[in-house]
């Protein structure tokens, strides 16, 4: 049996995908289950600091006022956890983007 860090890093890519994805409801279910990982273990979220920044440019950019607030939401939960992620940006630069 996988270890629950090992199955995150499997399905990492794909739940990043989904946090961006055309269909509303695809991209709503991402962001909800991205944003309940960064709440409940920030630290697992974090080992991905390239893959979760270029999504959080991608959310700020964004014309869907819940994606930003969820974008913006997770790096607050990220930066809170232990500083900011290696070369990125607090929740009021996402916010600025």
């Amino acid at each position: 049996m996988a270890a629950p860090l090992d199955i995150f890093d499997q399905g990492i890519d794909a739940l990043l995908h989904t946090a961006v994805d055309a269909y509303t409801r695809v991209r709503q279910r991402g962001l909800l289950v991205l944003l309940q990982l960064s709440r409940a273990n920030a630290p697992m979220v974090r080992k991905y600091p390239d893959a979760i920044t270029r999504l959080l440019l991608h959310l700020a950019q964004s014309n869907d006022p819940d994606a930003q607030q969820a974008g913006a939401e997770i790096a607050e939960l990220l930066k809170l956890s232990s500083g900011p992620l290696q070369g990125t940006f607090s929740s009021q630069t996402v916010n600025q983007a």
